[in-house]
């Protein structure tokens, strides 16, 4: 083998050595960022998920409280309701006041 071929085939070996370690390298370098970015990503969307859940749980919270309300004025309704038409009833047989409860209940606006 000649010097020339000597230096050519250790020029064409470093070149290969320097081709693997940068494929290496590269390599390396694309799994750490793929692994940072699925880190981040899953944090990301594990933060977004209990941010879903905790509005659905607040919402869920209003909505029933929002109902227990209604049932409430629903129920004071109904006893005024009664209330009043037994107090109609009562006061039916005097000569004034029957006048005034047969009335209209609603007053023209």
């Amino acid at each position: 083998m000649s010097i020339r071929d000597g230096l050519s085939s250790g020029a064409s070996s470093l070149w290969e050595r320097r081709r693997s370690v940068a494929s290496d390298v590269g390599s390396r370098i694309s799994g750490a960022v793929s692994s940072a970015y699925h880190g981040v990503a899953d944090t990301a969307s594990s933060d977004y998920q209990s941010g879903v859940d905790l509005a659905n749980t607040a919402s869920g919270h209003i909505h029933s409280d929002e109902e227990a309300v209604t049932n409430g004025v629903h129920r004071v309704e109904d006893k005024i309701n009664v209330g009043s038409h037994e107090l109609t009833a009562r006061v039916q047989g005097a000569p004034i006041l029957g006048s005034l409860a047969e009335a209209p209940t609603t007053r023209p606006t």
